[in-house]
């Protein structure tokens, strides 16, 4: 039986931490206090070849609550919100800081 594979968005993190990731492993150092999102770069598999959506926590900041990046945004979460798939080069990662830090502190919807 051929299993046909979904389309799947793609999702990527910057952060920075005191913590050291190589003691505490992923998933402290998503829960550690210091840790935080410096970017996070997605593309939704319907995106034209080389539409990279891009969010930085100071947008909001800045002031640039409106344009292509929150567009681009806006279209990325209603995506996880429909149940479409996400994958990452390391999902565990990308899981505890998009529950432990995007969820938290940015209001992003929970993956599913």
């Amino acid at each position: 039986m051929l299993i046909e594979n979904q389309p799947k968005a793609t999702l990527d993190y910057e952060t920075r931490s005191a913590c050291d990731i190589r003691q505490s492993g992923s998933w402290k150092y998503s829960l550690h206090e210091s840790t935080e999102l410096l970017c996070a770069a997605f593309r939704l598999p319907h995106w034209a070849a080389g539409r990279t959506g891009l969010y930085h926590p100071a947008f909001f900041e800045l002031g640039i609550e409106e344009g292509e990046n929150f567009e681009d945004l806006a279209e990325f979460l209603q995506w996880v919100i429909d149940g479409g798939l996400v994958e990452s080069h390391n999902s565990f990662f990308e899981a505890g800081i998009w529950q432990n830090i995007c969820e938290k502190k940015y209001g992003w919807p929970p993956l599913p």
